[in-house]
């Protein structure tokens, strides 16, 4: 609504307004707590794959992971999985 329509309203429909705006913002509201748990949940997430890549980085000393010379992975270009670094 534009500005210079409120000057204009009467107090029933001023009132009416003001209730849309309050359950607009109330449903905002939940959005953002939504989203805050969400980024909580993906931010402990990303601290445990951390902590995991760190781990795995810290072992070092092992074999590098190369593909076997006979193998299709090998003749394709395509690296094969670390059975090292496997979960």
């Amino acid at each position: 609504m534009p500005p210079e329509k409120i000057d204009s309203l009467d107090a029933k429909s001023l009132k009416g307004l003001v209730l849309s705006l309050v359950g607009r913002i109330d449903e905002l509201v939940a959005k953002i707590n939504e989203l805050h748990q969400q980024n909580s949940t993906l931010f402990e997430q990303n601290k445990a794959l951390l902590e995991r890549i760190a781990e795995l980085e810290g072992r070092g000393g092992g074999k590098p992971c190369r593909p076997d010379p006979r193998s299709a992975l090998a003749s394709s270009g395509l690296s094969p999985i670390c059975m090292a670094a496997r979960w």
